[in-house]
């Protein structure tokens, strides 16, 4: 059996036509399979919700135009994420336009289906008769047969780790996170040092010095995902601080207040990682715009609730 990553092209180029042809063949879980065994236990761990790998915006457009669409920092991304092309797969069934149709509609007997049966569900019937990798069982091989077997998955697993190093994933990312660890801990003596924290943390952003939109891009997925975090569990300590509404309608506590102003940051940022990745804005706009959004943050976090 090939393994998928070989037939991987040279020129990420070429890379949509490539992914586009394993989406419509059933061979995608094999993919995500040799991507989740080359990545280990620690990165089947780690998988992400799609709309943290892709924005929402960015998948209509595949579910619009096909996968040319996306840029190589994009498949990047994808690739990371083994379970992301799944999840990207699962909304293209449902909200994959004319493109997609007449892909799956040109698939090798595609005259032999059953009444009823559409396109993306002969792929999840192909799919399903995929055989599953696994870690192989040597024991029982002996002598040459168990030495050349052995030599030539090694080869193999070998080339597609260099591949995947050297193509697929980005190399020296910045690393940025809102959520320090004294923040994690919790341990503070007043709902505005927990405020002063969050500041500090986010000052940290100006340390980051991204060398490209891929960079960037990852730096705005972090500090989007922190947000979101952040709004599902805000700190304790501001929970337990009540505020006096000025006008009905408005935040009682310092959490509530805490948790609006994280919802505007977050869809500011998505806004920005948004426009980056359309080329709406360029990487140099994009970052200058990140900056002051980071930068009203760190203001108003250090100002607190007025």
């Amino acid at each position: 059996m090939t393994l998928q990553l070989l037939t991987i092209p040279d020129d990420p180029q070429a890379w949509p036509q490539w992914l586009t042809a394993r989406f419509c063949s059933g061979q995608l879980p094999l993919l995500v399979q040799e991507l989740h065994l080359l990545g280990g236990p620690a990165a089947a761990d780690q998988s992400v919700e799609l709309d943290a790998v892709l924005s929402p915006a960015r998948q209509q457009d595949v579910a619009e135009n096909g996968l040319q669409v996306l840029s190589t920092a994009e498949l990047q991304r994808l690739f990371a994420q083994p379970d992301s092309l799944l999840h990207l797969h699962g909304y293209l069934c449902l909200c994959g336009g004319s493109v997609w149709s007449s892909l799956w509609d040109s698939v090798p007997d595609a005259d032999k289906r059953p009444a009823g049966a559409t396109a993306a569900q002969l792929w999840q019937r192909a799919a399903a008769q995929q055989p599953v990798l696994a870690a192989p069982q040597v024991a029982a091989a002996t002598g040459t047969a168990r030495f050349r077997w052995q030599a030539k998955l090694t080869a193999a697993v070998a080339a597609a780790a260099v591949l995947l190093a050297v193509f697929l994933w980005p190399q020296n990312a910045p690393q940025f996170s809102l959520r320090s660890p004294a923040l994690l801990a919790g341990e503070f003596t007043s709902p505005q040092a927990c405020l002063n924290e969050l500041a500090a943390a986010g000052n940290l952003w100006f340390d980051q010095h991204p060398r490209d939109s891929q960079q960037l891009g990852a730096l705005l997925r972090a500090v989007s995902r922190d947000c979101q975090l952040l709004i599902e569990n805000p700190p304790e300590i501001l929970a337990a601080a009540p505020l006096t509404p000025k006008a009905p309608g408005d935040p009682d506590t310092q959490a509530a207040w805490f948790v609006a102003k994280c919802r505007k940051w977050k869809g500011d940022f998505d806004a920005t990682l948004a426009q980056l990745e359309s080329g709406q804005l360029n990487y140099d706009k994009a970052q200058a715009e990140a900056d002051r959004i980071m930068m009203k943050l760190v203001t108003v976090l250090q100002a607190g609730p007025a």
